[in-house]
């Protein structure tokens, strides 16, 4: 495996983000009825938690591939290609970071993923058609605002208080013990911004 704090590229942000957009393209390209909503704004929150919650701080919180790999379950093969071993753990001797990964340091990641490759934001409805989103700073499938009070309060609105039905409500949408926990923590930002606080 890597050397201990060498950065290896292949688990980085800018390559999640290059996969991605591949995979993007791939399914809108062979998925009748793809669809990619406000709610896959947060899919590269998540995707940004590699760099952000995974890095071990008793290797200086680098994305190395020894670290990285174990998450992931992955080794390499003689070749330099990468097989998934079923054994993905936390790292022995791993340390997490100090200071909580929060919305003010999650925004900005996913701004910057979401940039890098901008798409739209709709769903497909036939060959050579699709359904552009038009939702709060969603406009004709796209990003109207890429940085400011506005990318905050439109990240905020998905992640609080988008609607989801069938199974991905009980997945996605918190519960209200703890919505109203989180709530109580960012109530007096989110006020400030002028986001309304959802209702249950």
């Amino acid at each position: 495996m890597g050397d201990q704090g060498t950065p290896y590229r292949e688990y980085g942000r800018d390559t999640i983000v290059d996969y991605k957009y591949i995979r993007y393209k791939q399914s809108l390209a062979e998925h009748p009825n793809f669809y990619f909503g406000p709610l896959g704004l947060i899919l590269y929150g998540a995707a940004s938690l590699t760099d952000a919650l995974m890095p071990n701080g008793n290797r200086g919180y680098v994305v190395d591939h020894e670290t990285i790999s174990t998450w992931y379950g992955t080794q390499d093969n003689p070749d330099g290609s990468i097989f998934y071993n079923y054994g993905e753990r936390i790292p022995s001797n791993w340390t997490n970071r100090v200071t909580p990964y929060d919305l003010a340091e999650a925004v900005p990641e996913i701004l910057y993923m979401f940039t890098k490759h901008p798409v739209l934001v709709g769903r497909k409805t036939g060959p050579g058609t699709f359904n552009l989103v038009d939702w709060q700073a969603i406009k004709e499938g796209k990003i109207t605002s890429a940085v400011g009070k506005e990318s905050i309060r439109l990240i905020y609105q998905i992640a609080i208080t988008f609607p989801t039905t069938g199974l991905l409500n009980g997945l996605i949408t918190p519960v209200v013990g703890v919505t109203n926990f989180v709530i109580g923590l960012l109530g007096v930002e989110m006020q400030n911004l002028g986001c309304p606080k959802p209702l249950f």
